[in-house]
């Protein structure tokens, strides 16, 4: 029976792209509601504010300093090996999902995006993703519709609803959305309050037919215009500096999101040649600091192991990658956004029908903290986890 011996089914949502000036557009009423009567507050998503390093924060209530992953990609030196973190090999401890699923909840993850399955989903009673759909599931509730739309949401909160209705040993379920939207739309754009409406309404559906429910929510970063690409590595080159590998943090092949192009990099050299590298970037517009392993490791609750020489961070308007060709600048379209920077970091936490301490949390990876299989574990432990502390935001 649904939820004997565990509590309350909980219902954890990760909004992906849903910046607190999305949330507080006004086209989440029912979502509005629960921020107001529960544990709502305003915190601060991790930088890299990109997807996996944020998720997989979310889902094992800890920084990436402690789950190892960094960013959406990762570059390793020594073979020249460039690959996605997007493997559960590659998080550094289980998530919460995992370990409550072996203490006894029997735990859901339906998501978007197939790396999500990859990182998060090992050990779980059941995964639906939308790139990498099985027939049940399809014939169930429909195909799922293409990764670059809006629809794909839609089609999350249906299968959600066909998991609770069909699933009666299911108490625990995850629901990480695509930020296609947010990349397409600001959030003034009536387009993308639709949108948001009917995530709201999803999510209200299937939580008025629980009798007893928690319900968790954040996000992984917010969404900005940006007007302005650099690639980092040929400008290095042009220098004089060869062999530098610069990695856009957000590189995770989804091009039609992002073009892979995000507000940070990893910037890969020769010791001696550090010094030079940094006076070059940093006299570049567009580009606000350059900092070393160690320091940024320390400033943004990193692993030291799996960050560049140096972390390149971008103005609000510009973000870095690889550009076709000769080009080492590009004029973006006025309707281009994406993320990464530290100006996508303010988004919305609620926690609402818990029993977790409401003792403010500052980021976003504290959503779970204090939760064990059954219920909320100390209040300590609720507030910072015991990992790190916040970073202000920049």
């Amino acid at each position: 029976m649904r939820g004997e011996g565990v509590g309350p089914v909980r219902l954890v949502l990760m909004v992906d792209g849903l910046g607190w000036d999305y949330f507080e557009s006004g086209a989440m009423p029912y979502l509005s509601s629960l921020f107001t009567e529960g544990d709502g507050q305003v915190v601060e998503a991790l930088w890299p504010t990109v997807t996996n390093v944020n998720n997989a924060a979310i889902a094992c209530a800890a920084p990436p300093s402690i789950t190892g992953i960094t960013g959406n990609s990762l570059y390793d030196p020594s073979t020249g090996e460039e690959r996605y973190m997007d493997s559960a090999e590659m998080l550094k401890q289980p998530t919460l999902l995992e370990s409550w699923t072996e203490s006894g909840r029997s735990c859901c993850l339906i998501t978007a995006k197939g790396k999500s399955v990859r990182l998060l989903g090992r050990g779980l009673s059941l995964t639906i993703s939308g790139q990498e759909c099985t027939n049940d599931v399809a014939k169930a509730v429909g195909a799922p519709p293409h990764i670059y739309s809006p629809d794909v949401n839609y089609w999350l909160f249906d299968c959600l609803k066909w998991a609770v209705d069909t699933r009666p040993d299911l108490d625990t379920f995850y629901v990480h959305t695509t930020d296609y939207p947010m990349h397409m739309w600001r959030p003034d754009d009536e387009r993308s309050k639709a949108h948001l409406r009917r995530l709201d309404d999803g999510v209200s559906i299937v939580a008025k037919s629980l009798p007893e429910l928690e319900v968790y929510l954040s996000a992984d970063h917010g969404m900005n215009a940006k007007s302005r690409a650099i690639d980092l590595g040929k400008v290095l080159e042009r220098h004089g500096i060869a062999g530098a590998k610069a990695l856009s943090i957000e590189k995770d092949g989804l091009v039609a999101h992002h073009r892979d192009l995000g507000g940070g990099a990893w910037v890969y050299l020769a010791d001696d040649e550090v010094d030079r590298a940094v006076e070059i970037m940093a006299e570049l517009d567009g580009v606000e600091e350059v900092l070393g392993r160690e320091e940024t490791a320390e400033m943004y609750l990193l692993d030291p192991e799996r960050v560049g020489d140096l972390a390149v961070f971008a103005d609000r308007d510009t973000v870095f990658g690889v550009l076709e060709g000769d080009m080492e600048l590009d004029s973006l379209p006025a309707t281009y956004r994406s993320h990464g920077s530290l100006y996508e970091r303010e988004v919305p936490l609620l926690r609402w029908g818990s029993e977790l301490d409401p003792s403010p949390a500052s980021m976003n990876w504290q959503l779970l903290a204090g939760l064990d299989a059954v219920g909320a574990t100390s209040p300590a432990v609720a507030r910072d986890g015991g990992h790190g502390q916040s970073v202000e935001r920049r």
